[in-house]
């Protein structure tokens, strides 16, 4: 899975290295992609391939730069640990979440994730510690008119109604591949 920025600006700070895995690794102890969004006129994207017979997801929660390091910390944990079963975040523990800054507000930033060549698959609104899941992106937006189907995507964050606090966006990518599922099985009957 190749990642490429389009990046104009020192906007976007990589706080952690991204992390791909594949499913059949139960869980793996590499932290999500955090990046600092402030208000902006341009979108800050990132573009990545799933090899073809493979499939993806991402998971993505939005916090503050209000919130505390304990905060953070809680959500890098939690995705980290998150599998390819995984739908929906776990429920927040009280004492976590009695520590958000600001709990479903919509934070003035949209995301949206396209499939090459231009076909926009979702485009919708964050709000703060309000997690989001895309599932199944190798499924998103096929034609089935095609016979190659196109394996580059864009994940996009639009800040331009951002709030003046910063903010901060967590994700994680999966990698599931059809090669390491169908190698253990065969191992498993062996």
């Amino acid at each position: 899975m190749g990642i490429r920025t389009k990046l104009s600006s020192g906007a976007l700070v990589l706080f952690f290295a991204l992390r791909v895995f594949i499913v059949s690794i139960p869980k793996s102890s590499a932290h999500p992609l955090t990046i600092q969004l402030s208000k902006s006129k341009r979108d800050k994207c990132l573009e990545f391939d799933i090899p073809e017979g493979d499939d993806a997801r991402i998971a993505l929660v939005t916090i503050s730069d209000k919130d505390t390091e304990e905060t953070f910390d809680y959500y890098s944990n939690m995705m980290s640990e998150l599998d390819w079963d995984a739908f929906k975040f776990p429920p927040h523990p009280l004492d976590i979440q009695r520590a958000f800054y600001s709990i479903d507000l919509r934070c003035g930033v949209f995301v949206k994730l396209k499939r090459f060549p231009s076909l926009i698959l979702r485009h919708q609104p964050l709000k703060f510690h309000n997690g989001i899941f895309f599932n199944e992106l190798a499924k998103m937006g096929t034609n089935r008119a095609r016979q190659e189907p196109d394996t580059r995507f864009e994940l996009c964050f639009n800040p331009r109604s951002a709030s003046s606090d910063g903010i901060r966006v967590m994700f994680d990518f999966m990698l599931k591949s059809e090669y390491e599922d169908a190698k253990m099985e065969e191992e498993e009957k062996q």
